[in-house]
């Protein structure tokens, strides 16, 4: 048994009576070898190599046609050029079936395949087979995949098979920049985003209003508002598309919030009204948050009075002399909090002069 690498001689022998020092002859696969070291009778391979295999034979000079009967130099060799192919190739599309496939050239065959997932620090064991098949594959199964093949003398692995698992959009989601309150005249940015292979090539956002239908928006991976309104509020969701198809997000709520504003105040009873009735008088404000502190004041002349304050927007007077003036309510809320502006503009009035309502 000759491997490759091994020191081989041959010996030619004849029972033919020859003159003293006779010259030898070496062929293989009947043509002369010109290209290995023969002295006298012997042919030395000092390092065996395949491009040595073949069916060697030897004549003496000047009798070529009396030439011995060939001997088979078979080299045995570990594997080598290995490689791994995928059938069908190109990029599987999610839920398809592939079939990885193992070749090598060796001698003696090789009678030992084995197939590896190539991790991030490691390599996982997959398949004991010339072929290792995925069926119906899913995205977990993409990566780096190789062979190894052995014989007998050694083994030798494939390089590296990348399986690039191609799918329609999936876990598709909103994002709001900034995260938390939006403010009426800030600045807000909705993001979709969708894991898909290959890459989302369209994104199409949506608005929905009050129960209405949707409203087509706009074609791109962010939708950007300045200044922000009350108008933009609403559910918005994204689209997301690629050749194998789309995937639609959640709907996402955008709430703008906004300080008191319409602000008013009413009186009940109305009408004539005597010394010793009781009134109540309601402010009420539209806001976002809902407003969670009423201030009522009653101006006399220059002077201004706090009447009271808290979470209701109702206040009770029990008519008595001396309470005729100028009544005005504030609303706040934590928006309005920042801004007294808005607060100053939420006034609506009432005087009491004696005992009947009239508007300023």
């Amino acid at each position: 048994m000759v491997k490759e690498g091994d020191k081989v001689t041959l010996t030619c022998s004849t029972t033919c009576s020859l003159s003293n020092n006779p010259t030898y002859i070496w062929y293989r696969n009947s043509q002369p070898v010109n290209d290995l070291h023969a002295t006298d009778n012997r042919l030395d391979i000092d390092s065996v190599s395949i491009e040595d295999a073949g069916a060697y034979s030897c004549a003496v000079k000047g009798h070529e046609i009396h030439s011995s009967h060939g001997i088979n130099l078979n080299v045995r060799y570990g594997p080598r050029n290995t490689s791994a192919s995928a059938h069908p190739s190109g990029e599987p599309v999610e839920g398809s079936s592939i079939t990885l496939t193992c070749s090598s050239d060796a001698n003696p065959p090789v009678h030992n395949y084995t197939w590896y997932r190539e991790n991030e620090h490691h390599s996982t064991p997959v398949g004991w087979s010339q072929n290792y098949s995925l069926v119906d594959i899913s995205s977990e199964q993409s990566g780096l995949y190789y062979c190894e093949a052995e014989n007998v003398i050694g083994q030798n692995r494939s390089s590296v098979l990348q399986i690039n698992l191609t799918y329609a959009p999936r876990n598709t989601l909103v994002s709001v920049s900034p995260s938390g309150d939006i403010e009426e005249g800030s600045s807000v940015t909705v993001t979709c985003s969708s894991d898909a292979n290959p890459p989302v090539h369209n994104y199409t956002w949506y608005r929905r209003k009050h129960g209405s239908e949707s409203t087509w928006i706009r074609q791109r991976q962010t939708y950007s508002i300045t200044n922000v309104s009350t108008e933009h509020s609403g559910l918005y969701y994204c689209k997301a598309e690629n050749k194998h198809g789309a995937s639609q997000s959640n709907t996402t709520f955008l709430d703008v919030l906004y300080s008191p504003r319409m602000t008013s105040a009413s009186l009940v009873p109305s009408g004539d009204l005597q010394e010793g009735d009781s009134v109540t008088l309601t402010c009420s404000s539209d806001a976002n948050p809902p407003v969670y502190n009423y201030t009522w004041y009653r101006k006399t002349g220059d002077e201004t009075a706090l009447l009271g304050t808290g979470r209701m927007p109702n206040l009770t007077l029990n008519l008595v002399p001396g309470m005729d003036g100028l009544y005005h309510c504030e609303a706040w809320n934590k928006v309005g909090l920042k801004n007294s502006t808005a607060l100053q503009a939420c006034t609506a009035q009432y005087s009491l002069v004696p005992w009947g309502p009239s508007w300023l």
